[in-house]
């Protein structure tokens, strides 16, 4: 599937990036419908899914902006650093922001 989407399509590494989202789309559903008739109960908390998804976005959103206002340039090095400070800046927002909207898995992750 990506090499079609890269290489027929002319989509390039975003076909490729396109791919691998729709197939972990495809494994989730997959998962989600397997595990819900061997469980018997619902697996997800779809009011925290929701929320995940809310705090992803913001969080991509933010970093975005950071990214346009200082630009992935430079050296080598700097981009490394300029990487390391985007990841760690979208972490502690994603956390952040997961904690105050009382994430139970972050929350969990905390108290250790």
């Amino acid at each position: 599937g990506s090499l079609l989407l890269a290489l027929k399509l002319n989509l390039g590494i975003e076909g490729i990036a396109i791919a691998f989202s729709v197939g972990s789309i495809i494994n989730f559903v997959l998962l989600y419908v397997l595990m819900n008739k061997k469980v018997q109960s619902d697996i997800l908390d779809w009011l925290n899914v929701f929320k995940m998804v809310i705090i992803g976005d913001i969080m991509g959103s933010i970093v975005f902006m950071i990214k346009t206002m200082i630009p992935f340039e430079g050296t080598t090095i700097m981009q490394f650093g300029l990487l390391a400070f985007y990841t760690i800046t979208g972490m502690a927002i994603y956390f952040s922001l997961a904690y105050f909207l009382g994430l139970k898995e972050v929350k969990m992750i905390w108290r250790k």
